[in-house]
Order: C-alpha cells, then structure tokens, then sequence
C-alpha cells in the first residue's frame, strides 16, 4: 500500500487508468511478459552458440595469441569488428551486453549489463569508420570499450581510487539552521529545520564520501554504495576522490547528483542545499 514504491504506485494508480481506456490491459500485459520470456528463453540459446565464436579472451599480444589477466579488474574481451558486424543490429546489441556482463560477473558485486544509451553509443564506435587510432569510451561500473582497427575491446579499468589520504581534512561543520562555505568543494552549503517548530539541532558534517559510506536512494531497495552510485553518475579521477556528501549523526543525508531517501523518522526533519560559491570569493 505503500504509494513511497514505484511498483505500488504502478499497481494502485497507472493500471486502473490505463483499464479506462483498455478494460482488459492487464490480460494484455501478462501475455506479452509471456512472449517476452520465450523471446529471452529464445535468445538465451542463440547467444550460447553464437558468442564461442565471437568472443576472445585477453588481449592480442605481437607474435601471435593472447594474454589473459588473472587479476579480475583486468579482465577483457576482444570482438571481431567485421564479423559482428555481419549480423544484424538486435543480434549486435545482445552479444554486446552478453561480453559486458561476462567481464562485469567477474568483479562486480552485482549482475550488470550495458543500459540503452551506453549499447548506443558502443555500437556507433563499432560503426566508426576503421581507423589506426585507439579509440575509448568510457562506460559505468568502471568498464570502458576500446576500438582498434580490427577488434571491438570489453575490458574493466582500474578502479578509481578512493578518496585521498588528506579526505578528512576536507571536513566542515554544518550548523542545522545555519551555512558553512566548503571552499574545498567550491560549494557554500545551508541546513534548516523544516519541522512545524524549527529547534536547534546537532551539527552535520560537510565531507569527502569514504570508502564503504552507504546511501539510501528514493525508490530502489536497501543501501547503495557511494562508489556504485558515483560508477553510474560517471564520476572519474580527482573529482570522484573530493566528491561531497554531509552526514549528520553518523547517516549520510545529502550527495551531491543524488536524491537520498531515509526511513521515516530516521532522522529530524531537515532541508539541505548547496550552491557553488561566487567566482569572485574563490581564493
């Protein structure tokens, strides 16, 4: 009943509209998830034969052959341009997402595959006229897509590294009402109590996230890492180390590209803003 879930507002709200303008839509609907599993049971058998045969391991080495990385983060998988290129474009996108998951299930704490846009943009680097440049693409959860001129290269990057060792210095002290100027982060930052009668609560914390800092995100189930959700906003290098977030009370309540969600009366109700600081006040 809880509308605070998508699936429940789908259930309760979108379905009785949409039986308004089709009165047996969810007839409908139950038979296309039954298509679609066949489709997928289809496809599923398809890519097993056609992957052995497209897929190489590693990378190509002078002489002849190729070396294969033992360290998980150094996982790759070559694709032959042209022969994938045979196929048609829905055989195209589905082996590129099968090779993304391969190397992704090997290090990943979760299943992952290439979203729409990404698979987009990988099949325009495979359709780029052939070139003696490489040329990279970076992609989420720390995989990039690398083009030679005869191969379509999956592999995982070194991981960004966390936040550097000065991290907790770059801490500022947050009166809840009150602003501070993170000049660190280039951001001034303001918290007010939004309760019907505003108090002075305790201090939160501007900082640079840490490794293992967790977030609660509106509409997905339980905990995210900080990492993951910076993997998917694309934050790369020195900017994801200094990558702010505020704490109070040991919560992380506010990230800066990110819509936090907390469990209900977690903590006081209190609104947080950020805005960069004038250019003329930077030192």
């Amino acid at each position: 009943r809880d509308r605070a879930h998508t699936r429940n507002r789908v259930r309760h709200d979108l379905l009785p509209t949409l039986r308004d303008y089709n009165p047996k839509i969810s007839e409908q609907l139950a038979r296309m998830a039954t298509l679609a599993r066949d489709e997928e049971a289809y496809w599923s058998a398809e890519l097993a034969r056609i992957l052995p045969a497209l897929l190489l391991p590693g990378k190509p080495v002078r002489g002849g052959g190729r070396s294969v990385a033992t360290n998980p983060d150094a996982q790759s998988l070559g694709i032959d341009v042209q022969r994938l290129l045979a196929y048609p474009i829905a055989v195209q996108r589905r082996v590129l997402r099968a090779a993304a998951e391969q190397i992704q299930s090997t290090a990943a704490s979760e299943p992952a595959s290439l979203n729409f846009d990404e698979t987009d943009a990988v099949l325009a680097l495979l359709s780029a006229p052939a070139s003696t440049k490489t040329r990279r693409l970076q992609l989420s959860r720390g995989l990039e897509a690398e083009r030679t001129p005869r191969e379509l290269r999956m592999q995982r990057i070194a991981p960004a590294a966390a936040p550097d060792s000065n991290a907790d210095m770059l801490e500022y002290s947050l009166p809840v009402p009150g602003c501070v100027e993170a000049t660190a982060f280039g951001l001034i930052f303001s918290a007010e109590s939004s309760s019907p009668h505003p108090v002075t609560l305790l201090a939160a914390t501007v900082r640079a996230w840490r490794a293992g800092d967790r977030v609660h995100l509106t509409h997905t189930r339980g905990p995210k890492k900080v990492s993951e959700v910076l993997d998917r906003l694309h934050v790369h290098g020195k900017e994801r180390q200094r990558w702010p977030v505020v704490a109070w009370e040991g919560e992380i309540v506010w990230m800066q590209g990110a819509t936090l969600a907390l469990p209900q009366n977690a903590i006081p109700k209190m609104t947080i803003a950020a805005q960069p600081v004038p250019f003329e006040t930077r030192a």
